[in-house]
């Protein structure tokens, strides 16, 4: 009897944690998590910034790996609408600029086209519904550009 009750008592933590992970935490913050796809591959290695609309408090962000990225409800979201930015350095490197040298120090070419990072209009409202499955397929070269 006591097993059948301990047993039940678990199963019910278990039900009541799922739904509470999907609130917000106690300041207000939402986890987020998701996944994270550049021309059908996922994003091996990279960041995804979360830029709050204007009237929002802060802005949240984390490291993609293996097309999955996850930011605890201490570092992450309030409801509301966000510019989203995501980033992913190829293994090229940029051209070296006219007049310099091949051997300079130069940044790595991003493989998120700038619609994505730089220049970004991807937006989206951010609610306890969707902050845990939040899913971005981007169209970017299937190929990293040549140096």
């Amino acid at each position: 009897m006591l097993r059948a009750g301990m047993v039940a008592a678990c199963l019910f933590a278990a039900v009541a944690a799922r739904f509470a992970c999907n609130r917000p935490d106690a300041g207000g913050r939402m986890a987020l998590g998701g996944t994270v796809s550049c021309g059908g591959q996922p994003i091996e290695s990279g960041a995804i910034l979360f830029e709050p609309g204007s009237g929002e408090r802060s802005e949240a962000g984390g490291l993609i790996a293996h097309g999955r990225f996850w930011i605890p409800a201490a570092q992450g979201a309030y409801p509301g609408e966000y510019l989203v930015r995501v980033y992913a350095a190829s293994t090229a490197q940029a051209a070296p600029a006219a007049g310099q040298s091949e051997r300079a120090s130069r940044p790595m070419v991003d493989r998120v086209p700038e619609r994505y990072n730089a220049k970004s209009s991807l937006t989206i409202r951010l609610g306890p519904d969707n902050a845990r499955d939040l899913r971005f397929d981007l169209e970017c070269e299937t190929e990293a550009p040549a140096p």
